[in-house]
């Protein structure tokens, strides 16, 4: 009776704890709200490598064919490019404000979305979603 009760308790176990862990995706315990900075770090503990974006919007490079540098870093993007995130490909909206970051592992991607504004010191934005995209 008890080697019965064990075979059934087994697998209602590995089901419950399966359905209780946090999202992952091969990517490591993420989780909405965390801070960026406490993703990164996970990330990177997790043998996950920030990829750092240098490209130049199209439309901007159809207007001067003579642009050289980032001009996606704008308001956040450019404070968090400076502030060592140099995964950040871009930051959008300005309630909102959406930013996203990208990471590598063994060929995979991870593509971060966090919410919210950078402060410094003061205030960063918080992991809203993620996908397993390559950048563009």
């Amino acid at each position: 009776m008890q080697k019965l009760v064990a075979s059934y308790a087994m697998p209602f176990v590995a089901i419950t704890v399966f359905m209780a862990a946090p999202a992952t995706g091969g990517e490591g315990s993420l989780q909405r709200g965390q801070p960026i900075s406490q993703v990164r770090a996970q990330l990177i503990r997790d043998g996950w490598t920030p990829v750092r974006i240098d490209k130049i919007l199209p439309v901007e490079e159809r207007i001067n064919p003579e642009v050289k540098e980032r001009k996606n870093l704008e308001g956040d993007a450019r404070d968090m490019f400076n502030a060592g995130f140099y995964e950040v490909e871009k930051c959008i909206g300005a309630d909102f404000n959406e930013c996203t970051f990208n990471y590598q592992k063994n060929g995979e991607c991870l593509r971060l979305k966090t919410e919210g504004e950078y402060a410094g010191g003061r205030g960063e934005p918080t992991l809203f979603s993620w996908t397993n995209d390559c950048p563009d």
